[in-house]
């Protein structure tokens, strides 16, 4: 390349205008003929007595510009960085993109009419920009809000508490937990720190926000640098959270009872046995299903029938406890494991749980339903069974007890 030639040989032969700075891009150590023309014509200080401080040559805002865009990242050299020149006239508006040549840096000057256009066509600006299905929060060197756009104002609201010099009106209304908001505080800080540090992207994670106007939604934020700014895009994920949740929702607990499905039981199961194996203490794992559910919804339609499944949950509930499991593996049938650390007698259990579930009717409508249920108990050592090895104890258990007449607990042997 021709950069990889003495700049003596093709640097005043470049038709580009053309910048030579020293390492810390503050001293122009030479000026071709084009940025000679561009910065003053041939009497250009940097052309005609250099080396000279950049800040003579651009102002010294534009120099500082240019100073912390050749410590900022990689990524970001070589992109034009848009400054207002301060010397030689009229502040006019121009352009720089730096970009190293060996231990220097070699700058690429154009005359940055576009600016002058944004200017006249604010306007047209401000309305693409709120558009833009995104908020865009536009933040100074020192993390200042100077820009927002229609999204955020109308997604979140304290435009008023975010152009103050903190934020802490802002996360005061918008975390109203304490320990929630110093966690997203500590959040924000970390981020503002890599900005500061270099890091191209920070990307804050999702958050529930309390809006201006009450309502809480689900936001997540991403910093960036972008020239002399940070640039913050909230995403709004509330919509799509809520979606997840009732995908969740449906794939690991039962529409119409509430109880587990079995792809949410067995995952919970699993993690219930590990903790019993490595305790070493038995389990107790049961079988249920409700005696003659047919007849049920025969004489009581569908909706009885519901009632009467909701109702035999929320009572098995209550037996195993907030630490066991209740699922419903299809039609009248359920499975239940306790919580290892429960420690009760698996007979005991089932006994109990025989008496909940028959030992009084079950209110349908103006009718009293009355309800058996026959359950098969599984006890034993988890490090010597799988789950599926268990179930298929408690279930033979279970055929016992419909054979011998329902209404009844029968344990397996193993």
């Amino acid at each position: 390349m021709v950069e990889d030639l003495p700049p003596d040989v093709w640097f005043d032969a470049v038709a580009a205008a053309l910048l030579l700075l020293s390492p810390d891009g503050a001293t122009v150590l030479a000026c071709n003929a084009a940025a000679g023309v561009l910065l003053g014509g041939p009497d250009a200080p940097c052309r005609t007595s250099p080396p000279a401080p950049l800040a003579r040559v651009l102002g010294p805002e534009a120099a500082a510009a240019v100073a912390a865009h050749v410590a900022g990242p990689a990524e970001a050299h070589g992109q034009f960085l848009p400054l207002l020149r301060t010397v030689g006239g009229p502040p006019t508006p121009i352009a720089v993109a730096c970009r190293p040549l060996g231990s220097l840096w070699l700058a690429t000057l154009e005359a940055h009419d576009r600016a002058t256009g944004v200017e006249i066509e604010d306007g047209v600006f401000r309305r693409v920009v709120d558009a833009i299905p995104l908020g865009i929060d536009l933040f100074d060197r020192d993390f200042r809000a100077v820009f927002c756009n229609d999204y955020v104002l109308k997604t979140l609201g304290y435009w008023a508490a975010n152009t103050a010099s903190d934020f802490n009106d802002w996360f005061a209304y918008a975390y109203p937990d304490p320990l929630y908001r110093a966690e997203a505080e500590a959040t924000w800080n970390a981020a503002v720190a890599a900005v500061r540090a270099g890091e191209p992207l920070v990307d804050q994670g999702e958050w529930w926000v309390r809006c201006e106007d009450g309502q809480t939604r689900r936001l997540r934020f991403i910093l960036q640098p972008f020239g002399r700014y940070s640039l913050q895009i909230t995403l709004d994920m509330t919509e799509r959270y809520r979606a997840d949740a009732d995908l969740i929702r449906l794939a690991f607990f039962d529409e119409l009872t509430g109880a587990s499905t079995r792809v949410h039981f067995r995952a919970e199961a699993e993690k219930l046995l590990a903790e019993a194996r490595a305790d070493g203490v038995p389990v107790t794992l049961l079988v249920l299903d409700v005696d003659h559910f047919k007849s049920v919804n025969d004489r009581h339609g569908h909706g009885g029938g519901d009632t009467v499944l909701r109702e035999v949950v929320t009572r098995c509930r209550a037996v195993v406890g907030e630490g066991g499991l209740v699922a419903r593996l299809g039609g009248d049938e359920f499975v239940l494991l306790l919580a290892p650390s429960d420690g009760r007698c698996g007979i005991e259990v089932a006994g109990a749980l025989l008496t909940a579930v028959t030992g009084e009717a079950i209110g349908v409508g103006p009718l009293a339903v009355a309800v058996t249920a026959s359950i098969g108990v599984f006890v034993g050592d988890p490090r010597e069974h799988t789950l599926d090895g268990m179930m298929e104890h408690a279930d033979r258990a279970l055929y016992e007890a419909k054979q011998d007449g329902r209404g009844r607990v029968r344990v397996a042997e193993v």
